[in-house]
């Protein structure tokens, strides 16, 4: 299956709208805040510039009608099960899936806020994978299932990419699901502002 950084909106979301989808999208907006309006009746709540959930809601995405390209540039198939496209580098490995696009997006954002020892994420195995360690040299070596000092210490954003793809070699879903707290369905929201 190709991999890529894509937002889903299911179809029955849209299609149980007391309003027309043409009321709910607007075309024009550059982000997910201005093109997807609160259905009627309901608002958004404000968040601080600084949390997760104004970084998310303030993703740049490509213009409305912007097909989704895998790593090797090919259009996504099926091309019609996604209303909008973030406007990110999805690299040139076929690599980012899943679980990845929220490592992902939760990775840019603590990158972007200067949050450098909160990148981490959890190995399959159950082996910690630090960005403040893999950016002080630090390499992880799968037959010795450890972090060894190999490189340089190096803190650009290119580092950072690099430790990414380390994390979508060695972590998933199963990973993820072991990580992230279990909460019932009708309290979900996006996590609250660090």
């Amino acid at each position: 299956m190709p991999k890529v950084l894509i937002i889903f909106f299911l179809s029955f979301f849209l299609s149980c709208q007391s309003q027309p989808t043409s009321k709910l999208i607007n075309v024009k907006g550059k982000t997910i805040e201005e093109r997807f309006n609160p259905p009627e009746g309901y608002k958004r709540k404000n968040y601080s510039t600084g949390c997760f959930e104004y970084y998310l809601k303030t993703l740049p995405l490509k213009p409305a009608g912007e097909k989704v390209h895998t790593y090797d540039g090919s259009i996504k198939q099926p091309d019609n099960v996604y209303e909008a496209v973030v406007n990110i580098d999805v690299g040139t490995k076929d690599l980012q899936q899943c679980a990845d696009a929220i490592m992902r997006l939760r990775a840019e954002y603590l990158f972007a806020t200067e949050q450098f020892d909160e990148i981490h994420f959890n190995f399959t195995n159950g082996n910690k994978a630090s960005y403040s360690k893999y950016a002080e040299g630090y390499r992880f070596q799968p037959k010795a299932n450890a972090w060894v000092k190999t490189a340089k210490e190096d803190h650009s954003y290119k580092a950072f990419r690099d430790y990414l793809e380390l994390v979508f070699t060695y972590a998933g879903s199963l990973s993820l699901s072991r990580e992230l707290m279990q909460i019932d369905i009708e309290d979900m929201e996006p996590r609250r502002c660090f």
